[in-house]
């Protein structure tokens, strides 16, 4: 299991994701995190842009569709995606 987290600077292009990927079991739950700044280097200057996150644990197995299909979906809205390996996990859905 790997934990992936997106950054996305499109909120409407973040419930749709959230949505396919639990509609299509690629998630057991999404988390969002609305407006957070993001600094990056264009040109030898430190940019901030305002991005989203999203989290999700899901199969490692998946990754590369899931990043694949998110390339697809967002284009330039997906500013970065990565995943963390998921060592330990204690999920009650009640």
């Amino acid at each position: 299991m790997v934990l992936i987290h997106l950054l996305i600077n499109n909120k409407d292009l973040l419930i749709q994701i959230s949505e396919w990927l639990l509609k299509e079991n690629l998630a057991v739950s999404v988390e969002v995190d609305y407006t957070r700044e993001h600094f990056i280097i264009e040109n030898d200057k430190v940019v901030k842009e305002t991005v989203h996150k999203l989290s999700f644990i899901s199969k490692a197995s998946e990754f590369s569709s899931i990043h694949k299909a998110l390339e697809a979906r967002c284009g330039d809205a997906l500013k970065e995606i990565y995943s963390v390996p998921v060592v330990y996990q204690n999920w009650n859905p009640n």
